[in-house]
């Protein structure tokens, strides 16, 4: 079945561009999502790398996304990892 590669945390500052990367290995290839909660935020078929972007990042972005990885041989593999945008100002 897949297995994911991940950072486990990407710390950027706020209005910095966040890339979460996900490296897939998988046969046969995967169908990959990422999630935000219950949330689907992207889908795709039959890709090794796979990239959330969030342009602009603000303090309110800090959370912990779900990158899911599945095929047939087997069913979800799933992944976390946080996103932690420091504030420029002290976020209330």
């Amino acid at each position: 079945g897949p297995s994911i590669k991940i950072q486990a945390v990407t710390i950027v500052n706020e209005t910095e561009r966040a890339v979460l990367t996900g490296n897939i290995s998988s046969n046969p290839p995967s169908i990959v999502s990422w999630y935000d909660g219950s949330r689907l935020l992207k889908f795709e078929d039959k890709v090794n790398t796979t990239y959330l972007i969030i342009e602009n990042a603000r303090c309110t972005d800090t959370r912990t996304f779900a990158l899911t990885a599945s095929n047939v041989v087997n069913m979800n593999v799933t992944s976390s990892m946080q996103l932690i945008v420091n504030c420029k100002y002290y976020c209330i």
